[in-house]
């Protein structure tokens, strides 16, 4: 019944919604094409992210990813964002730099009711570190995870899952096989090869033969802090507009002749319909993508967010 429900009001497999709450960042990662962003930079307005959330509720989503192209500890309302959604009946995780994880928002995390958090942290020393993460802390950002770790188990708590993430660049490469051991402390550590963000950065190479991502059956649904609905987060621009939940819910995004025409063209393999669909890196699967975890569930073919699938119809 519930799998019926969001099939036919969201016409997603996936009953998920990624909330960009905003995409401000500390940081210029050296993978993360920040130096190609070109539309506006802001945080969600609060009646917005009300609607949407109240939105998903009521076309039977069950996940909140709260996060997009920016730093989500940045916004000033990320604890409150994070109960409401939880008072809503809905689980709810997010990815940051840990850049801001002091004591108090460490506690103020463990204690908002937060399912997973995911930390980036692509170097074991504070050369490398530093190299990647331009313009952050080594040093800060240790002992802001250390803490945030051993504030969590000193209160016996289940969540927020802590998963440790690390992506192998050619800077960091030396220090991956290390990294296995370095966050034993943490529920969760993976590691991964980088993708291209479409045209920010050249890890991967195009598809000589593509294949649907499928995400335009799958979903999530991608909404970016001003209400833009794009097809995945690797749309970091918001080339490919598909409407906009200011004013439009999320029933008449899914079901938009833009929607539709999007699921035909990947449907027919017509990706040249779509420039930015026709040279992601993402329509060619690459099994090598996923080094490690210790997390069985961690696979490649799966949302990093919540483990639902990206299979097509």
């Amino acid at each position: 019944m519930f799998f019926y429900q969001v099939k036919k009001k969201m016409k997603l497999t996936n009953p998920e919604v990624r909330i960009e709450n905003t995409n401000l960042c500390n940081s210029s990662c050296i993978m993360c094409p920040r130096d190609k962003l070109t539309r506006a930079q802001g945080i969600m307005e609060w009646p917005l992210f009300k609607k949407i959330v109240d939105n998903a509720v009521s076309c039977g989503v069950k996940h909140i990813f709260l996060g997009g192209f920016g730093e989500p500890l940045l916004d000033p309302y990320f604890i409150e964002r994070i109960k409401y959604i939880k008072d809503r009946g809905l689980s709810v995780n997010t990815i940051t730099n840990a850049s801001l994880l002091n004591s108090q928002m460490s506690d103020n995390i463990i204690t908002s009711g937060l399912d997973g958090l995911r930390i980036s942290f692509y170097g074991l020393t504070s050369d490398v570190y530093e190299l990647v993460h331009r313009g952050l802390s080594f040093n800060v950002t240790l002992a802001n995870v250390q803490k945030l770790i051993e504030q969590k188990k000193l209160r016996h708590l289940p969540h927020p899952e802590i998963s440790l993430s690390f992506l192998v660049l050619d800077e960091n490469a030396h220090q991956a096989a290390a990294f296995e051991n370095f966050w034993i402390t943490a529920d969760f550590v993976e590691i991964w090869r980088p993708h291209n963000y479409i045209d920010g950065r050249v890890y991967r190479a195009q598809a000589v033969k593509p294949k649907s991502c499928g995400r335009p059956w799958c979903g999530p649904l991608q909404v970016q802090w001003d209400g833009v609905v794009v097809p995945c987060c690797f749309d970091y621009n918001g080339y490919l507009v598909l409407g906009n939940l200011r004013d439009q819910s999320i029933e008449e995004v899914m079901h938009s002749s833009l929607y539709e025409e999007l699921r035909q063209g990947h449907k027919k393999t017509n990706f040249d319909k779509f420039p930015y669909c026709g040279v992601c890196d993402q329509l060619n699967r690459q099994q090598n993508a996923f080094i490690f975890s210790n997390d069985p569930r961690r696979a490649p073919g799966r949302s990093n967010s919540n483990f639902f699938d990206f299979a097509q119809e």
